[in-house]
């Protein structure tokens, strides 16, 4: 389960300001005895649905290298999502 990937966050200038969030969400990877993988993505999902509601856009995603193995059939990792929103005129933004 030993994996290295690149990540690549590009810093830009813009003529406004924005807020950020980050949140970590667990998630676990089901594995059959075939073999084949499944995720349930409905916590990840619903995390980014209930930012979307209040005007955050999903800005990043990172899989982070926390996999452990829970039994046989099951790994737990953790997704970093990365929100961003406009700051409203006049306001400094920053990390929420």
């Amino acid at each position: 389960m030993s994996h290295e990937t690149q990540c690549h966050i590009v810093l830009e200038k813009t003529p406004v300001n924005y807020y950020v969030a980050v949140r970590d969400v667990p998630f676990i990877v089901k594995r059959s005895f075939s073999g084949s993988r499944s995720v349930d993505h409905s916590q990840n999902l619903s995390t980014i649905q209930s930012f979307g509601s209040h005007g955050w856009e999903l800005a990043g995603l990172i899989d982070m290298p926390d996999a452990s193995f829970e039994g046989f059939t099951s790994i737990s990792s953790t997704i970093k999502l990365i929100f961003q929103a406009y700051a409203q005129p006049g306001e400094p933004g920053g990390i929420l």
